[in-house]
């Protein structure tokens, strides 16, 4: 898995600050085909000038499936959003901290990390249906102060974007 991470507040795990909380049983919610789905099409391009961010560049996983990057380089925030859809694991293996909550009818979680800088980043992870997940990970890489919650903040927003758009479908 290309990068996951957890937010927490106060030396206790919690979910990102307006998300609803949910049981953990996985939602069976938007069919996604992920031979189909195409992760640069997550985001519009108004979504991502929203954000910050410019153009979507695919790229591809540490397990081999399609990504999408937006990155902001240039001048601050330097700052980049990264989506990742898989078939190779589902939401029930994913090392989490805090509660599931929903993300529009996905069941999401955030996940305990592997991502590089973990005060300056987050991972949410959707669940799209048994055995099938999709990663909306954010990543600050400036110079200004920026905390675990802060960072979930950014990616909770993205999610959000990327759910409205999955439920147009």
């Amino acid at each position: 898995m290309t990068g996951v991470a957890a937010c927490a507040e106060a030396g206790r795990a919690a979910e990102p600050t307006g998300a609803t909380p949910v049981e953990p049983q996985p939602v069976l919610a938007a069919e996604l085909d992920m031979d189909e789905f195409d992760p640069c099409s997550a985001l519009t391009q108004a979504q991502a000038g929203q954000l910050g961010v410019g153009s979507p560049r695919p790229g591809t996983s540490s397990e081999g499936t399609r990504s999408c990057i937006w990155a902001h380089y240039e001048f601050e925030p330097r700052e980049t959003f990264y989506v990742d859809a898989t078939d190779l694991i589902g939401i029930e293996s994913i090392d989490t901290v805090g509660e599931p909550f929903r993300v529009g009818p996905f069941t999401a979680v955030n996940a305990r990390g592997r991502l590089q800088n973990f005060e300056r980043s987050c991972s949410i992870v959707l669940s799209v249906r048994p055995g099938q997940i999709l990663q909306v990970n954010y990543g600050y890489h400036g110079a200004r102060p920026m905390t675990h919650d802060q960072a979930c903040r950014r990616a909770l927003e993205a999610a959000q974007m990327v759910v409205e758009n999955l439920t147009r479908r």
